[in-house]
């Protein structure tokens, strides 16, 4: 997430005096609820909207964010290293899903 963006929702938070109720725990949890109601979105074969899409998935990256200011970590250089392990662990020239048996049923 970009600064401006991120100082914009610590200021959000703050504004609203929020910042006592964001603990680890809570915000792993909020995690967890906004991803069922993602996942709610795809039940039974519905087709959800984009728009609906993208709500549900701004809230996980709001509270993901809170979580990494908890840890003092920058969300941006954590998912650069993690895509560059990624590509040292998954090369190309291999297919990784059938080595690994994750293409069976």
């Amino acid at each position: 997430m970009n600064q401006k963006n991120r100082d914009d929702l610590i200021k959000f938070r703050q504004d609203r005096k929020w910042e006592e109720y964001h603990t680890e725990l809570a915000l792993v949890h909020a995690i967890g609820v906004e991803f069922g109601e993602l996942s709610r979105l795809f039940q039974w074969g519905m087709k959800p909207s984009r728009e609906r899409v993208g709500e549900e998935i701004a809230d996980m990256l709001i509270y993901l964010e809170y979580l990494a200011v908890k840890f003092d970590l920058n969300s941006e250089i954590i998912v650069e290293e993690k895509i560059e392990k990624n590509r040292e662990k998954y090369f190309l020239g291999v297919d990784h899903a059938k080595r690994k048996g994750w293409n069976k049923p």
